[in-house]
């Protein structure tokens, strides 16, 4: 009986000193496309030769936990918001989905002590009291502060990728000759003009001051040879 107890008792020592996360179901962070424009539907706008009348940004990235204050020590009186190798602004994003009822995701970051150290939150960023976990092999189920405690600890911001990320789109007024305006067209990725994506465009007012270009269609107010006044009627990119 007392050699079967001692396997016990070590046995429950075993597990109660394994990694939490072991069993846990990791989180999916998903890319998303973050959209910008210069633009809104119906709205009156004015552009001079040379300028954009219409710029569109596309942006593929994730979304990630931003930090609402500095200086919030996590583990060992290091900063959640520096890298302990780098010194870089650390990024936390969703690691494992929390199976307690006081948090919906179990945060880590690759700067912070490799994500072995994990944070509790909920979904629109807040944090329950004593939030913090060693998750590696060496972690528990215990608990421990974040100081100072804030409970909007976090908020969700997005993060670009890091390579080619943004693809940008413009329509750029080029003058009037009597009737006809001049509209030039150019496509980017990042900062590079993509070959072949640069297109000269003229339309004749004297038959509609509705032009369209792809998806845009644009109601023309007034044209002279130095700026152009105009409304965005639709675009579905």
């Amino acid at each position: 009986m007392k050699k079967i107890s001692a396997v016990l008792l070590v046995s429950v020592f075993l597990i109660g000193c394994s990694s939490p996360a072991k069993h846990w179901e990791k989180a999916v962070v998903d890319n998303r496309i973050n959209i910008f424009k210069n633009y809104e539907l119906g709205h009156a706008m004015t552009a001079v030769v040379g300028n954009p009348m219409i710029y569109s940004q596309y942006t593929s990235g994730q979304d990630y936990y931003k930090i609402s204050i500095p200086n919030v020590v996590a583990w060992r009186d290091m900063d959640i918001g520096t890298s302990n190798r780098t010194g870089v602004q650390v990024k936390w994003q969703p690691k494992y989905i929390y199976p307690g009822n006081d948090g919906d995701y179990v945060l880590t970051s690759e700067s912070y002590y490799s994500e072995a150290i994990g944070i509790i939150v909920n979904k629109d960023g807040t944090i329950p009291q004593n939030p913090v976990m060693r998750i590696d092999k060496k972690g528990s189920q215990k608990r421990y502060p974040i100081i100072p405690y804030k409970k909007d600890l976090f908020e969700v911001s997005f993060m670009p990728e890091k390579m080619n990320s943004q693809k940008n789109y413009e329509l750029i007024y080029s003058g009037k000759s009597q009737s006809t305006i001049n509209i030039a067209y150019r496509e980017y990725i990042g900062k590079s003009i993509k070959n072949g994506f640069i297109q000269t465009l003229s339309y004749d007012l004297s038959e509609s001051n509705i032009i369209q270009f792809k998806n845009i269609k644009i109601q023309v107010l007034k044209a002279t040879n130095t700026n152009i006044m105009f409304k965005v009627l639709s675009s579905n990119g």
